[in-house]
C-alpha cells in the first residue's frame, strides 16, 4: 500500500479492551463481525468514505439461506444484495457471482497474497461446518438447485430487479412503481447501479437514498433531485 501511495488501516484484536476480546465458547462469526463493522465504521467515518466495499461471495449467500432453512437465522431474507445499508455505511459487495473457489483460484492464478486465518478459527462453528462439509462439495448443479430454489421462494422480487437492472442497462429512463415496489435494500442497489450511468462524479449516501426514495413518492408532478455538478434524477 506504501509502494502505491494507499491508505492502509488494521485492526490487532489483540489490542481491544479485555471486555471486547472473543469470549471463549461465544459464537466467534457473530462477535468477529460485530468487531470488524465497529473497526469498519471507525475508519468509513475518519476517511469520510462513499461506500464500504466487502468480500462477500457467492458461497455466503448459499449458507445464509441454508442457515434459515435450518432456523440457524431468521433474516426475512435470503442471500445478500449487492448494495445495502448497514450501521449507517452503504455496503458494496461486488464479487457475489464468484464462488470461494473461483476466487482462490484467481488471487493463486495472478500471485495475490490472500489468508485463511479466519475460516480455521471458524472450524467448528455452525457456519465453519456448514462451509466446509456441505458448500465447499457442492457441484455446479447442486449449486444451481439451491439458487433456483431461492429464486422460486422470491420469484417477484428477483425478477423485478432482473428487469429493473436491464432496463438500468439499456438506458436514462426508470418506472417509479417499479423501483418503489423493491424492498430497501433492492431499492439502493438499483439506485446506484442507475446513477453509475452519470459522467461525472456523483457521492450516494444512506441519506440521500432515503432522501431519493422520499422525492420518488412524492405528490409534485414535476420535480428534479440534484445527484451533483450538472447531473439530475427528474
Amino acid at each position: 500500500c506504501e509502494a502505491k501511495g494507499l491508505p492502509f488501516e488494521y485492526l490487532d484484536c489483540a489490542t481491544l479492551p479485555e471486555s471486547e476480546r472473543y469470549p471463549e465458547g461465544a459464537d466467534f462469526s457473530f462477535w468477529a463481525r460485530r468487531v470488524r463493522y465497529d473497526f469498519f465504521r471507525s475508519v468509513y467515518e475518519k476517511r469520510g468514505a462513499e461506500a464500504l466495499f466487502v468480500a462477500h461471495q457467492l458461497d455466503d449467500v448459499l449458507e445464509a439461506y441454508l442457515l434459515e432453512k435450518q432456523g440457524e437465522i431468521k433474516s426475512g431474507k435470503y442471500g445478500l444484495s449487492p448494495v445495502s445499508e448497514v450501521e449507517g455505511m452503504l455496503v458494496v459487495r461486488p464479487l457475489l457471482a464468484w464462488t470461494h473457489n473461483d476466487l482462490v483460484s484467481y488471487v493463486r492464478e495472478h500471485g495475490i497474497p490472500y489468508s485463511e486465518q479466519s475460516e480455521i478459527f471458524e472450524i467448528g462453528h455452525t457456519r465453519g461446518d456448514l462451509r466446509k462439509t456441505v458448500i465447499a462439495n457442492l457441484s455446479a448443479v447442486e449449486r444451481e438447485a439451491i439458487l433456483n430454489e431461492m429464486r422460486a421462494k422470491k420469484e417477484g422480487e428477483f425478477s423485478l430487479s432482473k428487469e429493473l437492472g436491464q432496463r438500468i442497462d439499456e438506458g436514462e429512463e426508470l418506472e417509479i412503481r417499479a423501483l418503489i415496489a423493491l424492498p430497501r435494500d433492492e431499492f439502493a442497489s438499483a439506485v446506484v447501479r442507475f446513477c453509475s450511468h452519470v459522467s461525472g462524479h456523483v457521492a450516494l449516501t444512506p441519506k440521500s437514498i432515503d432522501e431519493i426514495r422520499a422525492f420518488l413518492l412524492s405528490r409534485k408532478t414535476n420535480d428534479a433531485y440534484p445527484l451533483g455538478g450538472n447531473a439530475y434524477l427528474i
